[in-house]
């Protein structure tokens, strides 16, 4: 995947001086595909995954170079995603049987994207980076139980969208290729997950001339 990484930013480099480029700015939101319920059992709590839960924003820009047909995209972008958990607790005697907390994580994105134009209409596929910059754990502060997070992700993101005049809307779909993380220590005991960070992705963009 890195060399798959430097490959595209070696075309981005060598066709720059040929191609028509603009900068933009781009926005939008996600949700991960997280469809099943995912349970974690420890001896003070139940720990359940919501599903649909996963969903996140994003904002920042966009360089799109045009050669011909084709078009190369690089973006950098920041996101924030969000999961939401059930807690329970199993005590009868427990004033709170169900709570509810979040951990949202703050990413720095970077995909580089190649497509192909038809009239109005694009298609684009490539790699994309991610780096966790912080994290924001409710789940952890109120179980103790702690997620041991990646902090570096690589993914594939495919899709299509349409270009009017400046005005971009796309439509991707992004398989993780890195687990988001290790697994999740629970009462001392490392247990092990294996969750990808598959996404579906809105984005809109605006080019500047």
């Amino acid at each position: 995947m890195k060399k798959l990484t430097v490959l595209f930013f070696f075309i981005l480099l060598y066709d720059l001086s040929f191609a028509e480029s603009k900068l933009g700015l781009l926005a939008g939101v996600s949700n991960s595909t997280f469809f099943q319920k995912d349970i974690v059992a420890g001896k003070d709590y139940v720990i359940i995954k919501m599903p649909y839960s996963d969903y996140g924003i994003h904002a920042g820009g966009f360089l799109n170079i045009k050669m011909g047909l084709f078009y190369l995209q690089p973006e950098l972008y920041v996101s924030s995603i969000s999961n939401t958990y059930k807690i329970s607790n199993p005590d009868p005697f427990a004033a709170a049987k169900n709570v509810y907390k979040n951990d949202r994580n703050f990413n720095l994105e970077f995909p580089v994207l190649l497509g192909i134009k038809a009239g109005p209409a694009r298609f684009m596929l490539g790699p994309s980076g991610r780096l966790v910059l912080f994290n924001l754990n409710e789940l952890k502060d109120y179980t103790g139980y702690d997620v041991q997070l990646n902090k570096a992700l690589w993914s594939f993101q495919t899709g299509a969208g349409l270009e009017l005049g400046n005005f971009q809307l796309d439509l991707k779909y992004e398989f993780g290729i890195t687990k988001i993380a290790n697994g999740i220590k629970v009462d001392g005991t490392q247990r092990s997950f294996d969750y990808r960070a598959n996404q579906i992705i809105v984005s809109i963009g605006w080019a500047f001339e």
